[in-house]
């Protein structure tokens, strides 16, 4: 869960659920400022989802067109309670809500995966060459 490395762009986690979220904007953001062609990446659970950080760092990406991908690994389950319980909607709908692109995918599909990652890119398809 904490594995940095600074020198290749890995700037860690921490264990607040949904702090992972804030992070990668403020990465997205400072990639922006530079100039330069990178982009943050940010995956969280569906626990995190329910964090008042998602709409947070949704709304600030949206606004200021941070180049962030955000990527939940929806397992149905917030830690032990089944998401249905804690989860109303579907969590791609709330990426919607801001205008930010988001697509379901099956996540064991590794293809489908790699697809949806290479139009979410800054370069559009242009990511999957």
């Amino acid at each position: 869960m904490h594995v940095a490395d600074v020198s290749k762009g890995i700037l860690g986690a921490n264990g607040i659920v949904g702090a992972g979220l804030s992070i990668a904007t403020g990465a997205a953001f400072g990639a922006k400022i530079d100039g330069d062609e990178k982009v943050s990446a940010c995956f969280f659970g569906d626990g995190a989802a329910n964090q008042g950080a998602l709409m947070e760092t949704l709304n600030i990406a949206s606004l200021w067109q941070l180049p962030v991908i955000f990527v939940c690994e929806n397992n149905g389950f917030s830690e032990f309670t089944p998401a249905a319980q804690v989860t109303s909607g579907r969590i791609a709908d709330r990426a919607r809500a801001f205008g930010v692109p988001a697509a379901d995918v099956d996540g064991n599909n590794v293809t489908e995966v790699w697809q949806a990652a290479g139009e979410a890119s800054p370069a559009g398809g242009e990511a999957r060459r």
